[in-house]
């Protein structure tokens, strides 16, 4: 045995350093036995770190928003905090959505897409091309008027079911059916539906804020001279009110509507007679026309691009509700000049809500349904004009038929090769499809509800119309085809 302890068994060694580590303040600390709420400590310095972690981040990303877009601070950080708060929100509504509610059908149940030989009548069949049948016989196709769908951002709107039982209450109990009886055509209905809809209230009527808008719950309240003060917490804006009101008043008669603003706010209509979106000024009740035809907010915009004076004229409803000149009076003239209120759409165009089916589904503030991210942003790239930080957190188009998407028209395609009997497949987007009216040789056959069609053909000419009918029975665009069939 040497004197330096070599040769001390192993144990010795450990519990002889241990001991001398022991006096050592960090490690006397250690040897401290936890307490009982040292695992709920450690969480809590977690928790810490994570919200520092974050609140930096959010400070950084606030700056960053300001200093790039020339914004307050304040504002860039109340538009970062929202935005953030909007995200959490719809990660949790994919993941769970509390919320319960029913689309309208907006075509037939068959899938044509899922057919590999389909193709637009026009393309299957040109015009004046002689196609030999099994048979022998010779078919020429004569005329083809065949519309074309534009889905457009289209498929991400919510259109209001037609079965919502308070849609008939209003019609019936408020007999709109009565209002547009001296209708000479289907726009002209729409017009009267406009007038009425502008007089049920004065401008001054403020009507209060609802959770959810419903026009047959404004109607029975009766809400009217009451002599409050405006107040924006507590009131529909006018212009606000107006078009909301006026697009219920439109649904329950089985027309398509929606809201657009651009500092003011309007209802735009889709007319099938017009085959287009049609402006309305729900609040100031007129619409606009350019050679007898009536225009869109799109067409609008275009307008103001237009180096040559606008010929567009203003078509102004009667004033019902009474008073002096209640349409004009908040803006203190007595009547607006067309030049100038044209100019009023020299802006970017903000589709309100990609949905118009506020009676029947009700979401919570926030929900991904009822916040920015429903919306959609129109801006014509010849303006040339900024974009207001706002409108950058929405969808953003400057493409005129992504916003202009089309409604109730019937698409023809072939099915196959062409013989005696021709197999037909129609597309539609209908809101609140029924079903396709078919007539043949001027006879109007069943209406048909499935997308697929077969046409026996005949010796001599032979045509066909389609057009979607939704469960208003409303009738929409048609397509045609005329074809001819020669004997052997």
């Amino acid at each position: 045995m040497n004197g330096n302890g070599a040769d001390k068994p192993l144990e010795s060694k450990m519990s002889a350093t241990a001991s001398t580590y022991a006096d050592v303040p960090v490690f006397r600390e250690l040897r401290k036995p936890r307490g009982r709420f040292h695992g709920l400590r450690r969480v809590a310095r977690g928790f810490i770190g994570l919200g520092l972690g974050a609140g930096l981040l959010f400070l950084i990303v606030s700056v960053y928003v300001s200093y790039r877009h020339g914004l307050t601070l304040k504002y860039a950080a109340q538009c970062v905090l929202r935005q953030s708060q909007l995200s959490v929100i719809e990660i949790l509504v994919a993941i769970y959505d509390p919320c319960e509610y029913r689309e309208a059908v907006i075509g037939p149940v068959t899938t044509p897409d899922t057919k590999i030989e389909l193709q637009r009548a026009e393309v299957a069949l040109p015009i004046g091309r002689r196609i030999r049948s099994h048979d022998g016989h010779t078919i020429i196709s004569e005329e083809i008027r065949n519309e074309r769908i534009n889905v457009g951002l289209g498929r991400d709107f919510r259109y209001q079911p037609y079965d919502e039982p308070r849609l008939a209450t209003l019609r019936e109990k408020y007999r709109l059916d009565d209002v547009i009886r001296a209708a000479n055509d289907e726009f002209e209905s729409m017009v009267l539906l406009r007038y009425w809809a502008r007089s049920q209230f004065k401008r001054a009527d403020y009507q209060p804020l609802m959770e959810n808008f419903d026009a047959l719950e404004v109607l029975d309240r009766g809400y009217r001279d009451h002599g409050q003060p405006y107040s924006h917490c507590a009131h529909y804006d006018p212009c606000h009110f107006s078009p909301l009101f006026y697009a219920q008043v439109m649904l329950s008669m089985g027309h398509q509507a929606r809201v657009i603003a651009f500092g003011h706010a309007i209802t735009e209509v889709w007319s099938n007679q017009h085959r287009k979106w049609v402006a309305m000024d729900a609040e100031l009740d007129h619409h606009f026309e350019k050679n007898g035809v009536p225009l869109s907010t799109v067409d609008l915009v275009k307008e103001n691009c237009a180096d040559a004076p606008t010929t567009v004229r203003i078509v102004r409803g009667p004033e019902f509700c009474g008073g002096e000149n209640p349409t004009m009076a908040h803006l203190r003239v007595r009547a607006l000049a067309a030049a100038d209120t044209v100019k009023w759409y020299k802006t970017h165009m903000e589709l309100i809500d990609l949905r118009n089916d506020w009676m029947t589904n009700h979401y919570f503030p926030g929900h991904p349904r009822r916040s920015e991210a429903n919306s959609l942003v129109y801006s014509e790239p010849r303006l040339a004009l900024p974009r207001h930080f706002h409108n950058r957190m929405r969808k953003q188009t400057s493409d005129e038929s992504d916003f202009n998407w089309t409604l109730n028209q019937a698409e023809i395609l072939v099915d196959g090769p062409v013989d005696d009997t021709v197999n037909l497949t129609f597309r539609t987007v209908t809101p609140n499809f029924k079903c396709f009216e078919i007539v043949v040789d001027g006879q109007r056959m069943s209406q048909c509800e499935k997308s697929d069609f077969r046409w026996p053909l005949h010796d001599g000419t032979n045509t066909l119309t389609v057009r979607p009918v939704n469960q208003f029975g409303i009738r929409g665009v048609e397509s045609s085809m005329s074809l001819t069939r020669e004997s052997r």
